[in-house]
């Protein structure tokens, strides 16, 4: 019987190719798109869940409080967590990575490792980073001791073991023994690292004390507790072991910190801490939103394949009335199409695995990150997948069962079908579901795609156009080479800094007059710059003076603040900040602030302007030359800055960008979801498409004859398709209704999430219902035409 069943239907669904083949194209371009979703979420919630201790693993986090402000850091000093580690018996160990970028050298190769962390021996103890070669509990013990990953060791030496042999770093060529190879790091780790230096060699090159250092934030500490830890209760002895152990010095500040125990397994998606170098960060909202896509693109292709079916049950009439006479039960036609609905799901489930494979490199890109090699990679999820399958078929192809099943067979063999009004209003609520969501999407793309233009186009404070940034990581040639730039005709101006708009700059503990008169203490934002660094990056003195090579002590003793550090201080006028008190450190010279420079975004929209001191730089304080270039040859300049660069500064790699990309850079994450969401949006309004293309199909069936009549009294094809097409616009306009405070709620909150964004406005809304009303017309139009230029002989024709 049910082989009897699955041939009858299959040879229905084969009659009607064109009915069939849109059901599969529908069903398997949502099925793919969740497919995809599913796929991206997975690897999503995977973050650092390859590790087998990732419940124990804790990163310890620091509230900084400053009098005017508290900034929850993701760093710790680096004396935090070993000093717990000792006092605390619930810690079975710990573990801290600084991240720096390390000059290597081998033979007559030069490298500038970006993903370099100086960290503690217990690495391997605390994460599963297996090593291929060395011995985990000893390759970072002693100073001066590396660790490579695969890759970088295969860069250096081939296929030669490259255990015990050695490697040079930094600018004086310091000799480093290779003692360990690790396996390179997976994709879905919240850190990402080439090369693992010993943290004593960070000791001994700079002098630091490092279990000892309490001021200075340069760590990311992680805690592993032993087996049955009461997380809360550990969490509440930390107060008082900051009041046991941090130095009077920092007590008699005008600053403390409170620390805050983070589940590794949270950090990627969930922790609203300031992320730093090498880190990478997640976004929660957007797992939720994909998964709110993907339900909505299922549920479209569902509510396709009731309309779809349900248009084709006026041809279908008489099938269902010649059945009837022959004796059949209304449970076996419910059987025969729920069989057909079986066959096509199955079917689109079949396709949409090929079309997931087909998509998956483009969705890697769109994502920016290899999500997954194949869709087969995880058989958990294609069978969850199958069984969406099954319910689809079951769910959309049971109400159009019931409804063909109901026919009477005298009507049904005359052709004559009248709807139901249930049926009638369920398809309309359909439709408006269709819309709904079609506008959200809609919407929401161009909402994502504004504030996108807004946060590329809005002036910040800087001009940031046409200039060439260097990489000198404070290299002793740095001044030589910005020499040598000064003849080449296409160079404007160079300027040297430590840091630049759009990238991490340091933080250091300053003491700052205030407005009562009282030394405010806290830790501010320090760009280290020369005399030319204001101008060329087209910034403004608001109040006071510029650096200037007429004053010797502004090389010591003189600092320029923002707006911001103004208003932080309590002044409300910027000429009443000149000549007022800082001091660096607890142990620093007494100094002046000279000038105040106009509010600038150093760093993302998503943050508001915080306070930032700039100090005249001198000697090797440089990391980046900064290069204003004009001429359109540029890349003749390029090979010319170049060459100068090889003959200033011959032992470190030419590294540079452009200073508009690298602020680009900064919203990388809003990029990557807008495509994604512009991709899903475009599958969810062609699978909206193919739905409106049944329901016109239905339409014109079910007003055939009313056509026909409509011709014969004179009416044209204009008035014909003008008719067709008006019944659509309730719906649009009922489901903007409806989709607006939706949209405009969700996308507020999303907003929200950055300190400078567009306003909601009106017009956006009232553009992505016309958007949907063209997209609406010109998938009906066909059918629409169609149905309007049939000769009435043939609509008005019975038999």
């Amino acid at each position: 019987m049910i082989k009897t069943l699955f041939k009858i239907s299959w040879r229905n669904l084969w009659k009607n190719k064109s009915f069939t083949l849109i059901n599969i194209i529908g069903l398997a371009i949502g099925m793919a798109a969740c497919l995809l979703i599913y796929t991206y979420i997975r690897f999503e919630l995977s973050y650092d869940k390859f590790n087998s201790n990732v419940d124990r693993i804790y990163r310890l986090s620091a509230d900084i409080k400053l009098p005017k402000e508290t900034l929850r850091e993701s760093y710790s000093a680096s004396a935090m967590a070993y000093q717990l580690a000792q006092d605390m018996p619930e810690i079975e160990d710990f573990m801290r990575l600084s991240p720096t970028s390390l000059l290597v050298l081998k033979d007559n190769n030069k490298y500038q490792e970006s993903r370099t962390f100086y960290a503690d021996s217990s690495l391997f103890s605390v994460f599963d980073l297996p090593l291929i070669k060395g011995d985990a509990n000893t390759a970072l013990k002693d100073p001066f001791s590396v660790v490579l990953s695969a890759s970088t060791a295969k860069k250096y030496f081939g296929e030669e073991d490259p255990i015990g042999k050695t490697l040079h770093i930094m600018q004086d060529a310091k000799p480093i023994k290779v003692t360990g190879v690790m396996a390179d790091m997976p994709l879905a780790s919240s850190f990402q690292a080439d090369l693992f230096v010993s943290i004593g060699t960070y000791g001994k090159i700079f002098k630091f004390p490092v279990n000892d250092m309490w001021a200075n934030f340069t760590n990311v500490s992680f805690l592993l507790l032993k087996r049955g830890t009461d997380v809360d209760q550990l969490a509440n002895k930390l107060p008082g072991f900051l009041k046991q152990r941090v130095p009077q010095e920092l007590k008699e500040s005008n600053m403390s910190f409170t620390l805050h125990l983070e589940p590794l397994k949270d950090i990627y998606l969930r922790s609203d801490r300031i992320s730093h170098d090498n880190f990478q960060t997640g976004n929660q909202n957007n797992v939720y939103i994909f998964s709110i896509i993907a339900f909505f693109i299922l549920l479209i292709a569902a509510i396709n394949f009731i309309n779809l079916t349900t248009a084709k049950a006026v041809e279908r009439s008489k099938e269902v009335g010649i059945r009837k006479v022959a004796g059949a039960h209304r449970a076996q036609l419910i059987m025969q199409f729920l069989a057909e609905g079986l066959i096509v799901s199955v079917s689109a489930y079949l396709v949409s695995l090929l079309l997931g494979q087909l998509f998956l490199p483009a969705f890697n890109a769109l994502a920016g990150k290899e999500i997954a090699h194949t869709v087969f990679e995880h058989s958990n999820h294609l069978v969850l997948l199958l069984a969406v399958a099954f319910s689809v078929g079951l769910l959309a192809g049971l109400y159009p069962a019931i409804v063909l099943s109901s026919f009477k067979p005298a009507g049904a063999l005359k052709g004559r079908y009248i709807s139901s009004s249930n049926g009638i209003r369920l398809r309309k609520t359909l439709v408006v579901a269709q819309f709904t969501i079609s506008i959200a999407l809609i919407t929401i793309t161009m909402i994502v795609y504004n504030q996108l233009h807004f946060m590329r186009n809005k002036s910040l404070g800087f001009d940031k156009k046409q200039t060439l940034v260097v990489e000198t990581r404070f290299d002793t040639q740095q001044e030589a080479f910005k020499t040598a730039l000064s003849d080449i005709p296409a160079v404007k101006g160079a300027s040297q800094s430590n840091s630049i708009p759009g990238a991490i700059s340091n933080m250091f503990y300053t003491e700052l007059e205030n407005s009562n008169g009282d030394m405010q203490a806290g830790t501010i934002d320090q760009y280290v710059i020369d005399y030319e660094f204001i101008s060329q990056y087209g910034m403004s003195i608001m109040a006071g003076r510029n650096f200037s090579k007429d004053f010797g002590d502004d090389t010591t003793t003189r600092i320029l603040i923002n707006e911001a550090a103004v208003h932080n201080l309590g002044y409300t006028n910027n000429d009443d900040v000149i000549g007022k008190k800082f001091k660096f450190n607890t142990k620093g010279k007494v100094g002046q602030i000279i000038g105040v420079v106009k509010n600038f975004n150093f760093q993302s929209l998503r943050q508001d302007i915080k306070p930032l001191s700039m100090a005249l730089g001198k000697g090797n304080f440089s990391n980046y030359i900064s290069i204003k270039l004009q001429g359109n040859d540029l890349s003749a300049t390029m090979k010319t800055i170049e060459d100068r660069w090889k003959q200033t500064i011959p032992n470190r790699p030419f590294n540079y960008f452009f200073a508009d990309e690298y602020v680009d850079q900064q919203y990388k994450a809003e990029v990557q979801f807008g495509k994604l969401f512009l991709s899903f949006t475009m599958f969810a309004i062609f699978i909206s498409c193919l739905g409106l293309l049944a329901l016109t199909a239905y339409s014109a069936l079910q007003r055939q004859k009313e056509i026909g009549i409509r011709k014969v009294l004179g009416a044209s094809i204009t008035t014909i398709v003008k008719l067709l097409s008006a019944d659509f616009l309730k719906p649009v306009f009922i489901a903007l209704f409806i989709s607006t405070p939706i949209v405009w709620f969700a996308m507020n909150t999303w907003l929200s999430n950055f300190a400078y964004h567009i306003d909601v406005e009106w017009w956006i809304f009232a553009l992505g219902g016309a958007l949907a009303i063209v997209i609406a017309f010109i998938t009906i139009s066909f059918h629409s035409i169609r149905a309007a230029i049939i000769k009435p002989v043939t609509s008005l024709r019975d038999e």
